[in-house]
């Protein structure tokens, strides 16, 4: 029966991220969803108390393996450069995903009617960036990168490494860019980290 719950739980998020994906917008209600998936909205109701709690518990079902291979990520080389170079490729490829790009449209239309918004944050990229100051406290107390603020330090990180690319996908200007493109954008944002954050 359990197994049976589980399995019932994660189709009813798989159609909520597809409609999602399909309309870019939070305008998809519970009835799409139960006549997606096949059976009443009261069913539905059994499972989740609301669209919010879908969409926040598909962001939490998302976001899990992205952590793992975050972590691995941050632990698997000493050197920080390479570290700091993996993780940002990583990371823009996630972040300029077309899936990825059509959700963030819809947030941030969305996010002065409702606090869905600040929800998908707090549950995904929140959560990353915990990682990622984690990180760099390491490197801080082995005096690798200067004391400074930690939240400062990977604000400054993420928004150089997105710096020449993200707007551009959100606007349309880039679809889906290349790995090639990615690994340049990278490879610029940390140098100019490295220039400001690293102990000689």
């Amino acid at each position: 029966m359990r197994t049976k719950s589980e399995s019932k739980r994660k189709a009813i998020i798989d159609v909520a991220l597809q409609l999602l994906k399909e309309s870019a917008s939070y305008d998809v209600s519970m009835s799409e969803i139960a006549a997606r998936v096949g059976g009443s909205k009261a069913t539905l109701y059994n499972y989740f108390s609301s669209k919010q709690e879908v969409f926040v518990e598909m962001v939490k079902q998302s976001v899990q393996p992205e952590l793992i291979t975050i972590k691995s990520i941050l632990t698997e080389n000493d050197d920080l450069k390479t570290v700091l170079q993996n993780f940002g490729e990583h990371y823009l490829h996630q972040r300029c995903s077309p899936d990825t790009i059509a959700i963030n449209r819809m947030l941030i239309a969305e996010s002065t009617r409702s606090d869905i918004g600040i929800l998908f944050f707090e549950e995904g990229q929140r959560k990353i960036l915990d990682m990622l100051s984690s990180h760099f406290e390491k490197e801080m107390d082995a005096q690798k990168v200067k004391k400074r603020d930690i939240g400062m330090v990977v604000s400054h990180y993420i928004a150089l490494i997105e710096s020449e690319l993200v707007e551009k996908c959100l606007f349309g200007i880039i679809e889906d860019p290349s790995d090639a493109q990615i690994r340049m954008f990278v490879e610029r944002g940390v140098s100019v980290f490295l220039d400001a954050y690293i102990l000689n």
